[in-house]
């Protein structure tokens, strides 16, 4: 087994910090652990850059005993980047060979569901990619299939539904396979959509016929190549079902497997990986999962993350560098799972940061006001110099529901002309011109115009038949890294005009872009040996219904409050997690139904914790969802937390908090 010793973690130091001795007891604990264990770390606590310390370190060991090798896992494509970014340049062992550093979803595809799907269909899947295969699904009318008869006509009709095409998922395993309405497995509820026409529905056996045809349906899509991410894992699991070898083999290659973030693995992540590495089968297997069960916030992972068992070591760091220690007491009495959180967030001189947590307290009449005193409140600190004010600061108004319900308090309760940027208006691209109509109008840039485009000129690609070196469609990188080897100058032109065409339909001016478009692509098919044939229709079309994006005004405001000095974004709970702000203010809002009196906000169900007497009932069903979202939004600033609070549910169940650990104001 691998031995880390100081001078090791000395030589991570001066990598990482150009100095040494920054990593505390708890931290040193972590690198120099070599078996199995769960790291548990506090929010701000820098357990990522411990992780690469310890990459930095296994790199000077390389190659390990009979040539083992090192997995590295993380939930997103940024999170791989940043570990890439950090340490990239000093690993150059750990990041090639038959080591693996990415995310889990393409270490699933290429370990599990290519090799699979390719010895079942004797050929290699187009590509596993969410967006290719609802262009496919969403043309379900064109499918038939032989023996169905009128089903096949009832199915499609059940198919043009919102999102049914794309949201069908298989379950069981390839060889017994069976479909439902998501990876989880829940039923599909199959109705006839005439219903709320006064037709009847459907008897149960021409239910039962329409899922026999859905199914057939998935199967196809299967069998063309066209899969969806959520396919990955189904193929996987089917794949060790069939070949239950696969474990010993992956983990005889395998000896050390490092889970970043394992928090944000969605349930089905979360139980391929206990299934691949939680039992070591092939010797020295060494496992470590990192992360915090309490800011598992994501949809299924927060009623799931009771799967996550504590492994018999548990280390934990504590120390949050970017908490103060009075946030940091209020952030340590929201752990679901008790941690303790100790604050080390200083003043840059070295001084201590003295803000209390304050509560905002409005009424019926004031609520659209909380914000602005918020504000009012920034300003003031920062004339005072008890809050920093450069053009690096960050300061957010948070929320966790954005939907609107009657008489209930929402993100627009307080910020009327908030803009939810996920409600995506779902049309199929079907022709060109979309793409440069549908965009994310919350975005300061021109990046999510400027991917719209690119999307618009893959989708010709693909219509033409036009195919990457490795036989497969152009992904964008592949496309630019492509153009940029073989056709230098179609390339510069291509990313000169992508920043020309998305800075324009910013302004507005999507007719001259359209046209501009036009006249590049005969240019860009050349190259391929290609010239406009399938695409025809696709470029030339136009619809007569348009979907305007926010006027320009609305797109450079976004969901901001600005004021002469600085600017306030407001966003949910879940867009900032991970972030640092040097100020937040955290407004609370309803959530589900109130159980056994526990309420239905935040301030009701967590009044006990912030009041520093926790009762974590089981039948309280919603609250370690309510505890986990504030336990993540509490944790974001630096030095000042506001929470925003009704006065009739501050007199019902905070009129108690101490002066010594919140300073209160009426708004």
């Amino acid at each position: 087994m691998l031995q880390i010793n100081l001078s090791d973690i000395a030589y991570a130091e001066n990598i990482l910090f150009s100095r040494t001795g920054v990593f505390d007891a708890q931290r040193i604990a972590y690198i120099q652990e070599m078996n199995t264990c769960d790291l548990q770390a506090v929010p701000g606590s820098g357990k990522t850059t411990a992780l690469l310390a310890k990459l930095l370190i296994i790199e000077r060991h390389l190659p390990l005993v009979g040539s083992r090798a090192v997995l590295v896992l993380s939930h997103t494509n940024a999170a791989v980047e940043e570990i890439k970014h950090s340490i990239g340049m000093h690993c150059p062992k750990l990041f090639s060979g038959n080591h693996f550093v990415g995310t889990i979803q393409a270490f699933v595809d290429q370990f599990l569901a290519f090799p699979y799907y390719q010895q079942k269909f004797n050929k290699k899947p187009l590509r596993i990619d969410d967006d290719l295969y609802k262009e496919k699904a969403h043309q379900f009318s064109s499918f038939s299939f032989a023996g169905f008869g009128q089903i096949q006509n009832m199915a499609k009709q059940f198919l043009r539904g919102r999102d049914r095409p794309t949201s069908i998922r298989f379950t069981g395993t390839l060889s017994q396979p069976q479909v439902a309405s998501d990876i989880a497995g829940t039923q599909i509820n199959i109705t006839n959509p005439q219903i709320r026409n006064g037709r009847q529905d459907w008897t149960q056996a021409e239910k039962d016929s329409v899922q026999r045809w859905l199914l057939s349906f998935k199967k196809k899509l299967l069998r063309d190549g066209y899969l969806c991410f959520d396919d990955a894992y189904f193929l996987a699991n089917s794949y060790l079902s069939e070949f239950p070898a696969i474990l010993q083999i992956l983990q005889t290659r395998f000896q050390y497997i490092f889970v970043d973030e394992m928090q944000d693995m969605a349930a089905h992540q979360f139980q391929l990986l206990e299934t691949l590495f939680g039992i070591p089968i092939a010797g020295a297997t060494v496992y470590q999962r990192i992360g915090d069960k309490n800011q598992a916030i994501y949809s299924d992972v927060s009623r799931q993350i009771t799967a996550w068992i504590d492994r018999p070591r548990v280390l934990q760091i504590t120390g949050s560098h970017r908490l103060c220690p009075n946030i940091a007491a209020v952030v340590q009495r929201l752990a679901a799972s008790p941690i303790a959180v100790v604050g080390l967030k200083q003043n840059a001189d070295g001084s201590p940061i003295r803000h209390l947590p304050h509560l905002l307290v409005y009424n019926d009449l004031t609520a659209q006001q909380v914000i602005p005193h918020y504000a009012t409140l920034l300003q003031q600190y920062r004339a005072n110099g008890t809050l920093p004010g450069s053009n690096t600061d960050v300061y957010k108004a948070i929320c966790w529901r954005t939907q609107d319900e009657q008489n209930r308090v929402t993100i627009r309760t307080f910020f009327p002309n908030y803009n939810n940027g996920h409600k995506k208006i779902r049309i199929t691209h079907d022709i060109m011109e979309n793409y440069l109509y549908m965009f994310d109008t919350n975005s300061k840039s021109v990046y999510s115009v400027g991917k719209n485009l690119l999307n618009a000129l893959l989708q010709v690609l693909r219509i033409e038949s036009v195919s990457n070196p490795a036989g497969f469609s152009f992904s964008k990188n592949e496309l630019y890294e492509y153009l940029k080897d073989m056709f230098p100058t179609l390339y510069n032109e291509l990313r000169e005009s992508i920043f020309i065409w998305s800075s324009e339909i910013l302004k507005g001016n999507q007719t001259a872009v359209l046209a501009a478009m036009k006249l590049f692509i005969p240019r860009l098919l050349v190259v391929f040996n290609k010239h406009v044939s399938s695409s025809r229709n696709f470029i030339n079309n136009t619809t007569a219904i348009r979907v305007q994006p926010a006027n320009v005004n609305q797109i450079n405001q976004g969901n901001w409050f600005k004021t002469q000095d600085f600017s306030i974004e407001v966003a949910t709970v879940h867009s900032v997690k991970g972030q640092t702000h040097t100020a937040t203010l955290y407004m609370e809002s309803y959530y589900q139904k109130s159980v056994r009196n526990s309420g239905c906000y935040e301030s009701e169900r967590l009044s006990h914790f912030i009041l520093g007497h926790p009762s974590l009932a089981p039948h309280q069903i919603y609250l370690k969802q309510s505890l986990r979202m504030a336990y993540v939004g509490f944790s974001r600033p630096t030095h000042l937390l506001c929470f925003a609070v009704h006065i009739d549910r501050f007199n019902t169940r905070l009129n108690a908090l101490s002066p010594n650990d919140w300073h209160i104001i009426h708004i």
